[in-house]
């Protein structure tokens, strides 16, 4: 079982909890983070969630979450030939963000 890293809204850790507990019902804030992916045309990828997750069908950017024992360059692993936004967030689910002074630019060869 893998386990979410809680948040405070500033982003501090304060405890645990499954993906289903952070998840369900008015939901737990954690740590978790979107990527936008920009190619060399300015395009910039989106993806429409599956019938089955939280919110179906909607559009969104990329996005996981810190996992226990698990390091944000870990969580954020990149490859190919793009442009990397990296913006942690708490909850990207309420939009609220988890430290503005992370956010950065980062090109993958």
């Amino acid at each position: 079982m893998q386990l979410l890293l809680l948040s405070d809204e500033l982003g501090n850790v304060i405890g645990e909890a499954t993906v289903e507990e952070c998840h369900t019902g008015n939901g737990k804030r954690h740590l978790a983070f979107v990527v936008a992916i920009f190619n060399n045309k300015n395009e910039v990828l989106i993806q429409k969630r599956a019938k089955d997750k939280r919110f179906p069908f909607y559009w969104e950017f990329p996005a996981s979450h810190l996992f226990k024992n698990e390091s944000w360059e870990e969580a954020m692993t990149m490859s190919g030939n793009y442009t990397f936004v990296l913006i942690p967030f708490s909850n990207p689910e309420l939009s609220i963000p988890y430290n503005p002074g992370l956010t950065e630019v980062v090109t993958a060869s």
